[in-house]
């Protein structure tokens, strides 16, 4: 019954997304937002077999090929396979949006553990029309690639640390990395941001190189040396409680008698 519910609500998020794709294939006879340069990249590649320095054609000494390559390489092998370059820039980007749909879904899933919050990730994802704009236009076959990538890598990195390690995981955050980093800069730095919160804390659960404060001996109320100035207060105030609550009333005796003998000092000068 789970997992029916989950087939479920993929199906309908791609649904309604698919409806958002169909549209689009209507509407643009042409791949939308000037996708010449990249589609250029390609043939440039697959008609050279390596990759180039260049690509000719945009200014007189020609645009500097200054992108990660992978993405036109897989274009480069469809055009060798015969594929029509507009065709492929078109009907490519649709499909490699469906499947980021589905791995949102899976993502949203794996962190949630409920279906309709997966199902409403997805459909979000698949008609949200910013998002649309960005990976269904001519460079979106690229785009898509390098997101996808990136989702592979966050579910990897994920499944690694809620699970305390695990060399599937591992090397599925590893892999997913490494294809993103080949594809996309943008996406290759939101999937290897690293976040310093989590980094410590699992340092210091897993036993990583912090160096573990020492305990005081079996029946001494002394902390051990070293740390800061309130780390040892709150080490010897914890370590008898009889003292931590007769410690606010200690220091407030004390006040007073030197408040007083202050007074009567100046009272008698």
């Amino acid at each position: 019954m789970r997992w029916n519910r989950y087939k479920g609500f993929l199906l309908l998020a791609l649904g309604l997304s698919a409806l958002v794709q169909v549209a689009y294939l209507r509407t643009h006879e042409f791949p939308a937002l000037l996708g010449g340069l990249f589609l250029e990249m390609a043939a440039t590649v697959a008609d050279s077999g390596t990759l180039p320095t260049t690509i000719d054609g945009f200014t007189p000494a020609g645009v500097p090929f200054a992108y990660p390559p992978l993405g036109f390489y897989v274009m480069a092998v469809f055009l060798k396979l015969g594929v029509d370059g507009v065709a492929l820039l078109r009907f490519g980007a649709p499909v490699v949006l469906l499947g980021i749909v589905a791995l949102v879904y899976h993502l949203t899933w794996v962190l949630t553990d409920r279906s309709e919050t997966a199902l409403l990730a997805g459909i979000i994802t698949g008609t949200h029309v910013s998002l649309n704009v960005y990976l269904l236009g001519a460079s979106g076959f690229v785009r898509g690639l390098g997101f996808i990538f990136m989702l592979v890598a966050m579910l990897g990195a994920y499944q690694y640390f809620a699970n305390d390690g695990g060399r599937r995981a591992l090397a599925t955050a590893t892999i997913g990395w490494g294809l993103v980093v080949l594809t996309h800069p943008v996406h290759a730095a939101a999937a290897g941001r690293p976040s310093p919160r989590r980094g410590s804390s699992g340092t210091a659960r897993r036993g990583g190189s912090r160096p573990a404060r020492a305990s005081p001996a079996p029946g001494s109320s002394s902390p051990a040396r070293g740390g800061s100035p309130s780390s040892r207060t709150t080490a010897r105030i914890s370590s008898s409680p009889a003292r931590a609550r007769t410690a606010p009333s200690t220091a407030a005796s004390r006040t007073l008698e030197r408040w007083s003998a202050g007074s009567g000092t100046a009272a008698t000068s």
